[in-house]
């Protein structure tokens, strides 16, 4: 199209110039597109695009779019094809309503530049709407008494559509009494009217349903269709109907004041205030129904004014009266009943019949604790009531029937846990909500003797320090036991142990009633170290409890022991010689005092001092090893010397001992430092020492081949014990077990039940048996079977009977039902059928019976003996409505205790039942009974008024039936009302109808024409034997009707209105007449149906005047026209009513302002925009019609800025270049001004900021930057800041700042400065050094963020300042010392020092000097500027053979440095020469023998072979002990010796539960009467001898090892065995462990638990390995102890504990012949070094003058 447009411009450019002016100035008109509505989405409209000669490859980049946030809900552009499409479907009436043309303005917006286009869019009205009326159903009402041709206007029906679419004609269905008028309107639209054409006759036919249909002009055509409802008016002739006789509600009895109960309806045919029903109560209805309920005489609504109660009334019935407003008024009865819903609003009361105080804990479960009764008032559900109690507690409630409980014990009782119950018993109802009562029942709890004292803890340790006074208390032993009274009195006593040598009572003594443990004699730690007992604590029940616990004493050490020296020995009073070989040096070992403690601990740390010694400064003694060595050299002439040696223990006080030792010298051909080993002659230590290892190891022998020897005779002999072997392996083994604590005492029964998987099921304790009969088989792992243990002579076991005494105590996992306790659930059960009886009794009695009138005999109904009812507490219980019966207890007869009225006990019900509680004491019992209560006729019938009036249209008809009052009688049944009667009259009749409910209910019936004359009749009723009845007179009055309409002058009035009326001007004032007369003449004006909302807004139109004022403002914009539709009705009954419409024009005013709507705005606007650019688009309107409407738009002046019209659309166009610098934003005002009178105004102000353009590069303000920088300053270091500025805003003045790249020194200039990008601060990057740079030449850029951006450059000179950082530096260095004559004379040049300095300037200047170190200062001179070393005077021969010459250079900087130069000269006069090199000598001493060596491996050897056997077998046959298998037994268990039956009378079990539940073993221990050693044989085999026993199981069972490890199974084993008791070993904190020991590391397998040395023995045998191991120590580079220096102490003592608190036992090793001793590895405390073994160190000799 372009292209087509180019070619026909080149043809004719004057007529394209004529055509692009018009379109171009909007003159040529707008583009209409015109689209139906409802169109789908995407729907094409037009070609915007091509109609607007727009490039449609340019709308993307221009961005087409549609203007109007409301238009683009509806419309867009497609950008790629330039066509307008739907976006959204349209409504046309939701958007322009019923105005026939429905144009939308449309305006299309492009940028770049900013231009508008104009369109309309023409929303095409479519027949998408059927009329509709406003209502489905038009009510019309018409008097019969109306004249044919009488109009009636009707409804007219709305469609949204318009113009041929919109309503076109009505129809009314075919009838004969009407046709339909339909007339025009001005504005063209039509209004249907129904025109009366024949006579209407109420009694032929009451209403007319006509079908009104609405039909549009359509194609097709649609319809809407709404029915007419006609009803004809009578005269008052018909009396209101109920819409039935009788009604039944149900309400809750909560129900709240006010509430509805039913609204009742009562239709009356007759119109106006003959229709008009009033509601009332009867006259019969009495005042309790009256003060109850409310009836609202015009509605009907029953509502609720009083409380209701179900209990005491379940319903209400009474009659309600509706009578009409017509003249006469005509009435109707119904009768209501109104049934209460019983509500939950009573809570159970909860009454307890009997209840048990107190309670053994003994008690068996069932067992009854109280009788408990619960009631409810409520019924159905509401008295449903359910009892419960907590259910922790161990109680159950049980019921027998409803509302009757018993608490009964459901579980067994512990008074220890919980000595009383407060059981909340709560009775909850089956409501909605539930309501609930709890009452609390005390039960207390007796107590039983059934827990067994217990102590704190299983055993207790007792530390004691020696050497303690008799009586001292050593513990208290507390046990408790949580029974009361005599069951919780405890007694302690004191348990000898069978087995010890040493009896606990000797040493101790306890105090039976506290428990309190005191000694009754001094402990002495050398000889006992820890004593163990145990104390059994007894209670005083009934039978007595008792446990026991175990008492370990440990007795601690104290210093009481002095220290004993063992060598060097000699008898008391006498000196120890030793000899000395005359001349010996320092250092040399005299001899070895060697010394004990028999205390422990730090009490057994011994050292060495020398006391007394004739001149003490020629011996020393090693304070921890007692090495007596000589200090100083020995003369040869030195007289015998005696030294008291002290030996002093660490204890607190220390104790000590002396040793005194004579000292001689004597002659011997041995050398200096003699060596033992060279000796072939053994020592008497040695020999000793030799001949103790030599019975140690034949003891040791002895010992094993004995042990192995007794270990396996008795494993062999294992056949031989109590074994019985069961199916699948299963092996049980008697054995001989320790009494545990916490199982009561048994009287030697024991019976086993084992389950189907193996683990015994449960075990039984108990009983007596005089024998034992082997078994005829092997039991199955489900049969029981008994151990017995005879006192008499032993036999084997078996299977247990059902007769087993019921005494018998059991104690296992799972115990099953024996026969001894069914007797009780038996009898229980019986006791609670009988107690429980099925079925309530029933009995009736006459209303007003007299007192003692005999209901009946409930004694002999229960089947109850007389004689036993006084015994059985026969009363009776809690009734529900008073005290109206009584009991006898002589002839347990149920008689009337006084007079019963059944009105107003049950009221108008039918059925009458009292509810009666009988209870029985003993046992606790509750039987119900119900007594009837009969009606007697004692009341008579009566009517709540005596007199009644009733009012009747003389144009009611024949047969019209008008309802009376019903009587009231409060009797039931035959004694009710049973008839009516109505006194003889001309025109009334009685008519009685019959209700549901059996009620009788009483009308008058019209007989003949009423000549309103009044006549009085009267009627009664009655009923009963003898018949009652009662009476009431009737009053009737004939009234006349009503039969005129009103009129209007004219049914159509048209008035004019200006806009803005004020509020209450008068529009028009209304005249309608009325012939008829009184209040049927009377009229009230209103608004007619067709009137809408909005007039009645506006308008008010008085019922009085008919005068019609304005309301509401007055707006022509929102309509120019208002049709007003007026009724006149007049107060006759029925009322009549006459119509009119008036039409209403506004004028219009110039009330409204212009308005400029802001269609499209560039902001902000670049400042390069060039002139006559569109920047903004804008709209004005005015709501105003007329010269009123016509707006035109103004700017403010001095602005470049422009405004260009195109009718109600104008641009805002740029006129002047714009600067952003000059000007940053500018405020424009636009006024709009309309063409009325006076003119309105409108004012719009806008902000239109400029936005900046890159125009402006930035600039520094100095073109050279000049830094300086001292060097040696740190990286960092601000050199200066570099500024500069640019005019532009935002990104385009954002400079960022940098480095231009050169080259500094072949490295790039970042790397030496850094400048912030930011700020412009220029850093350093480095540290500069003055004599590597001086200067750096630097080309700082910067740049801003525009776009495009620019740049501007500067200089940076950055010079280094020198610092004097550099210390002068000697040119070089002698290689070796200069050699100077000695010849020389002074001012001789020796040599010369030359320095440089790096630095420059001052700091570079240097100055020499000699310093004071030189060994003669006085002897050179040096030059101050040259360096120049020379001789100030002659040399001397005394002078020094070397002379060292000491040079300071110093430079001229502040702070100066300096440095130093040393000259070595050598004085020369001869050449020097070494002295010859010394040599060492060494000397190895001779082999000795290793006899003690071998027989200490042999030893160690024997020693761990039998150790290593006896575990092996000893491990072998404790595991075929756990095992239990095989055949014989003979790995099960071992023989043991049986002490004789007859004194023994208690038995123990002992068992030990797995943590699956299973049983993992159980022990049996027999407890001796004394001390004396008996036998006892099993009962599984007749060959076997043992009787006591301990049944163990294959499940579990530890490990020799691990059994090693728990001190109640070692004992139980060892007891077992019957191996002597040991005593144990006393507390191991103090002593050493195997890495703590002296001797060579890991060299020795000692016992760590043992003292060492703890005797002569093991100090001898200390000895012995001290010796073995001299071979490796004699260089004494051999090690002791685990760790450097602490010995391992600090695993056991804590990291603070070393080697100083400890002495070094490593000093106590002794080599004769030799003065080394044996030192760790890391060297001695002291940090020296060890001393060498066989010679001195080498010694370097110094150089000699030849």
């Amino acid at each position: 199209m372009l292209r087509e447009v180019r070619s026909w411009v080149e043809i004719c450019p004057g007529a394209t110039l004529l055509f692009l002016c018009c379109y171009l100035g909007y003159v040529c008109g707008q583009i209409r597109y015109p689209v139906p509505e409802e169109s789908q989405e995407g729907t094409f409209v037009g070609n915007v695009a091509q109609d607007f000669l727009l490039d449609t490859e340019s709308l993307s980049a221009r961005r087409l779019q549609v203007a109007g946030e409301v238009n683009q809900r509806h419309f867009r552009v497609d950008l790629d094809s330039g066509a307008l499409l739907i976006k959204n479907p349209i409504d046309r009436e939701a958007l322009c309503g019923l105005s026939a043309n429905c144009i939308v303005p449309l305006e299309f917006v492009t940028e770049g530049p900013l231009e508008m286009y104009r369109a309309e869019v023409e929303i095409v009205d479519v027949n998408d709407h059927a009329p509709r009326f406003p209502r489905q159903q038009l009510d019309l009402e018409i008097g019969e008494a109306a004249p044919p041709g009488q109009r009636f206007p009707l409804e007219k029906a709305q469609d949204a559509d318009v113009g041929s679419n919109s309503i076109s004609s009505y129809r009314l269905s075919s009838n004969e009494h009407f046709a339909l008028d339909v007339k025009k309107r001005s504005d063209g639209s039509l209004v249907p009217e129904l025109l009366l054409e024949k006579p209407l006759d109420r009694e032929k036919q009451s209403d007319y349903r006509l079908v009104l249909t609405a039909v549009d002009g359509g194609n097709p055509p649609r319809s809407g269709t709404a029915e007419l409802r006609v009803s004809v008016l009578d005269v008052n002739d018909n009396a209101p109907a109920f819409q039935q006789s009788s009604y039944r509600i149900s309400v809750l009895e909560s129900a709240p004041a006010g509430m509805l109960l039913i609204q009742l309806n009562a239709s009356d045919p007759d119109l106006g205030p003959s229709g008009n029903v009033t509601f009332s109560f009867s006259g019969h209805t009495p005042d309790r129904v009256r003060n109850l309920f409310s009836l609202h005489p015009t509605t009907g609504k029953l509502t609720l004014q009083g409380p209701l109660d179900f209990e005491n009334e379940n319903y209400y019935e009474f009659d309600v009266r509706a009578r009409d407003g017509g003249s006469p008024a005509m009435e109707q009865h119904c009768s209501l009943r109104v049934d209460l819903l019983d509500v939950n609003d009573n809570a159970p009361h909860i009454t307890v019949t009997s209840e048990l105080g107190t309670l053994p804990e003994s008690a068996e479960p069932g067992t009854v604790v109280a009788l408990i009764s619960v009631q409810d008032p409520d019924s159905g559900s509401n008295g449903d009531v359910s009892l419960r109690i907590p259910d922790h507690l161990p109680f159950a409630l049980k019921s027998a029937f409803r509302n009757q409980f018993s608490l009964v014990t459901a579980g067994p009782l512990d008074r220890e846990a919980k000595s009383s119950y407060d059981i909340m018993v709560t009775a909850s109802d089956a409501g909605n909500p539930p309501l609930s009562t709890q009452r609390t029942i005390f039960l207390n709890i007796s107590d039983v003797n059934d827990n067994p004292p217990s102590f704190f803890q299983r055993s207790h340790e007792v530390f004691v320090p020696e050497n303690n006074r008799p009586g001292d208390l050593l513990c208290s032993l507390a046990a408790s036991d949580p029974d009361s009274g005599l069951n919780s009195l405890i007694s302690y006593s004191l348990l000898e142990p069978r087995n010890r040598d040493v009896s606990a009572s000797s040493f101790i003594s306890l105090n039976p009633q506290t428990g309190a443990v005191h000694a009754t004699r001094s402990f002495d730690y050398e000889q006992t170290q820890t004593l163990q007992f145990e104390v059994q604590a007894r209670d005083r029940g009934n039978p007595p409890l008792s446990s026991t616990v175990t008492v370990r004493l440990f007795v601690l050490d104290l210093n009481d022991n002095a220290p004993a020296v063992l060598r060097p020995r000699a008898r008391p009073g006498s000196l120890c010689p030793q000899a000395l070989p005359p001349s010996v040096g320092a250092g040399h070992l005299v001899t070895k005092v060697t010394a004990v403690d028999l205390d422990s601990g730090y009490n057994a740390w011994v050292s060495y001092q020398l006391l007394e010694a004739p001149d003490p400064s020629l011996f020393a003694v090693s304070r921890y090893a007692g090495e007596v060595r000589t200090a100083v050299p020995i003369p040869a002439d030195l007289p015998p010397q005696k030294l008291v040696i002290v030996v002093k223990d660490s204890g607190t006080p220390p104790l000590s001992t002396s040793v005194t030792l004579l000292v001689s010298l004597e002659e011997d051909a041995h050398p200096v430092v003699p060596d033992l080993r060279e000796s072939s002659a053994p020592r008497e230590g040695e020999s000793r020492l030799t001949l103790y290892l030599a019975v140690s190891l034949v003891a040791i022998c002895f010992v094993s081949f004995g042990s192995f020897v007794a270990l396996l005779s008795k494993c062999l002999r294992g056949a031989a014990c109590g074994v019985t072997c069961f199916p699948a392996g299963t092996c049980a083994c008697l054995t001989r077990s320790r009494r545990r604590e916490g199982l009561p005492p048994s009287n030697g029964i024991l019976r086993i039940q084992l389950g189907s998987d193996d683990p015994i099921k449960f075990v039984d304790v108990g009983g007596h048996s005089h024998g034992c009969t082997p078994l005829a088989s092997a039991p199955t792992r489900s049969d029981s079977f008994m151990m017995v243990k005879s006192p008499s002579a032993p036999m084997a076991g078996e299977p247990v009977r059902p007769s087993c005494p019921p005494s018998d105590l059991l104690y296992g996992l799972e115990i099953p039902p024996q026969l001894a306790g069914k007797w009780q659930v038996l009898c229980m059960l019986s006791l609670c059928c009988w107690g429980w009886v099925s079925g309530q009794l029933r009995y009736s009695v006459v209303e007003e019976s007299e007192p003692g009138t005999l209901v009946g005999n409930v004694a002999q109904d229960l089947g109850l003996k007389v004689t036993d009812l006084m015994s059985r507490g026969l009363r009776l219980g809690s009734e529900e409505k008073g005290h109206y019966f009584s009991l006898s207890l002589m002839s347990g007869g149920l008689a009337v205790n006084q007079k019963i009225d059944r009105e107003s006990l049950c009221g108008a019900s039918t059925s009458c039942l009292l509810p009666v509680q009988v209870v029985t004491e003993h046992p606790l019992e509750l039987i119900r009974v119900e007594v009837e209560i009969l009606d007697l006729n004692d009341n008579s019938p009566s009517f709540a008024i005596p007199e009644r009036e009733i009012r009747i249209s003389e144009s009611a008809a024949l047969g019209a039936r008008f309802p009376l009052d019903s009587a009231q009688d409060p009797d039931v049944g035959t004694n009710t009302v049973s008839f009516y009667t109505l006194s003889p009259n001309n025109h009334f009749s009685l008519n009685v109808k019959t209700l549901k409910d059996g009620k009788l209910f009483p009308e008058l019936v019209l007989e003949q024409q009423l000549d309103r004359k009044t006549s009085v009749g009267a009627h009664c009723c009655g009923g009963g034997v003898p018949a009652r009845s009662g009476t009431t007179l009737i009053a009737i009055t004939v009234l006349d009707i009503n039969d005129n309409a009103p009129a209007f002058q004219s049914s159509v009035l048209r008035v004019g209105l200006a806009e803005n009326a004020p509020r209450g001007t008068l529009l028009l004032r209304l005249n309608a007449t009325d012939p008829d007369e009184g209040i049927n003449g009377q009229l009230d004006y209103s608004f007619g149906d067709h009137t809408s909302e909005a007039v009645r807004n506006l308008f008010g139109l008085d019922p009085s005047s008919g005068s019609i004022h304005v309301l509401g403002p007055i707006d022509f914009e929102e309509s120019s026209f208002y049709e007003i539709h007026a009724r006149a009705r007049d107060q006759g009954q029925p009322a009549m009513e006459g119509h009119c419409v008036i039409q209403v024009d506004v004028g219009d005013a110039n009330d409204n302002a212009p308005e400029v709507l802001l269609a499209s705005l560039v902001n902000p606007v670049l400042e390069s925009t060039p002139v006559g650019t569109v920047v903004g688009l804008f709209n004005v309107r005015d709501r105003d019609s007329g010269r009123n409407g016509e707006v035109s738009l103004d700017i403010s002046p001095d602005l470049p800025f422009q405004i260009k019209p195109s009718e109600n659309h104008y641009s805002l166009l740029t006129s002047q270049p714009l600067d952003r610098e000059a000007t940053s934003h500018y405020i424009i005002e636009l006024l709009a001004s309309d063409a009325g009178s006076p003119p309105l105004h409108a004012h719009l102000t806008i902000r239109l900021n400029i936005s900046d353009v890159n125009d402006n590069a930035p600039s520094f303000t100095q073109q050279l930057y000049t830094a300086y920088i001292a060097e040696n300053r740190p990286p960092g270091s601000l050199l200066c800041t570099v500024a500069a500025s640019d005019p532009d805003t935002g990104d385009n003045a954002r400079l960022t700042y940098s480095i231009i790249g050169n080259q500094i020194q072949g490295a790039p200039a970042s790397s030496f400065v850094y400048v912030n990008p930011e700020d412009g601060r220029v850093f350093a990057q480095r540290t500069f050094d003055y004599e590597l740079l001086q200067m750096m030449q630097i080309v700082v850029g910067v740049r801003d963020a525009g776009s495009p951006p620019l740049h501007a450059n500067t200089s940076l000179h950055v010079f280094v300042l020198d610092q004097n950082d550099n210390a002068p530096l000697p040119g070089w260095e002698l290689p070796a010392p200069q050699r100077l004559p000695r010849s020389a004379p002074p001012g001789s040049l020796v040599t010369k020092v030359t320095a440089v300095d790096a630095d420059a300037g001052h700091n570079a200047w240097l100055s020499y000097s000699l310093l004071p170190q030189s060994t003669a200062p006085g002897l050179f001179l040096v030059s101050a500027h040259t360096g120049e070393v020379r001789t100030a005077r002659a040399l001397l021969e005394d002078d020094s053979d070397t002379q060292q010459v000491v040079v300071l250079v110093r430079d001229n900087g502040d702070p100066s440095l300096s440095s130093t130069a040393t000259v070595l000269l050598v004085l020369e006069d001869e050449d020097p020469e070494e002295t010859p090199k010394s040599s060492d000598f060494f000397t190895h001493p001779p082999e000795r023998s290793d006899l003690t060596l071998y027989l200490i491996v042999a030893l160690a050897a024997i020693s761990l072979l039998s150790l290593v056997t006896f575990t092996f077998l000893s491990a072998k046959c404790l595991r075929g002990h756990a095992d239990g298998g095989g055949v014989g037994g003979g790995r099960c268990c071992q023989r043991q010796d049986s002490p004789s039956r007859d004194y023994y009378k208690q038995s123990s079990p002992n068992l030990q539960v797995s943590s699956d539940g299973t049983l993992k073993y159980m022990e049996v221990t027999l407890r001796p009467a004394d001390s004396q050693s008996h036998c006892y044989r099993t009962c599984f085999s007749p060959a076997s001898d043992g009787s006591d026993f301990t049944f163990l199981r294959p499940l579990g069972v530890q490990q020799p090892s691990a059994l090693a490890l728990e001190p109640d199974a070692f004992r139980s084993r060892s007891n077992t065995l019957r191996e002597p008791s040991q005593q144990a070993p006393p507390n191991t904190d103090w002593r050493f462990s195997q890495a703590q020991r002296p001797g060579t590391s890991g060299s020795q397998n000692g016992d760590e638990t043992g003292t060492w040395p703890n005797n002569q023995f093991d100090t001898e045998m200390l000895q012995a390995m001290i010796l073995a191991s001299a071979s490796e120590a004699a260089d004494g580079s051999s090690t002791l102890g685990a760790g450097a220096g602490t010995m391992g102490l600090s695993a056991r003592y804590g990291p603070q504990f070393t080697l100083q608190h400890v002495p070094d036992y490593r000093q106590n090793v002794y080599i004769p012949g030799s003065n080394a001793t044996l030192t760790n590895a890391a060297g001695k405390r002291d940090g020296k070094a060890p001393a060498g073994g066989n010679g001195n160190k080498k010694k370097s000799g110094k150089k000699e003058k030849k």
